[in-house]
C-alpha cells in the first residue's frame, strides 16, 4: 500500500510538471494557450486530485482512524 501511494503521488507530480512546462515551452506548443495545453492541465489537475483523495483514504484505513477537522484524535 505505501508503495502504491508513492507511485501515485510521483505520477501526479510528473503529470502536473509536464503540463506546466508546456505553458513555458513555445517550441513544443506555438500558441500561448492552446486546447492541448488546457486539456493536459485539466487532466493533470483531475488526476492529482483523485490521487490525493485515494492516498488520504488509504492512510486513514492504515491508521484505523477517522479524522475530523478541528477535533482531537
Amino acid at each position: 500500500m505505501p508503495a502504491d501511494m508513492i507511485i501515485g503521488v510521483e505520477n501526479s507530480r510528473f503529470f502536473c510538471l509536464t503540463a506546466a512546462s508546456m505553458f513555458g515551452n513555445r517550441k513544443v506548443c506555438a500558441h500561448r494557450h492552446s486546447d492541448e495545453q488546457t486539456v493536459r492541465a485539466t487532466g493533470a489537475k483531475i488526476y492529482a486530485t483523485d490521487t490525493a483523495l485515494k492516498v488520504c483514504n488509504l492512510v486513514m484505513e492504515m491508521t484505523g482512524r477517522t479524522v475530523h477537522a478541528g477535533l482531537p484524535y
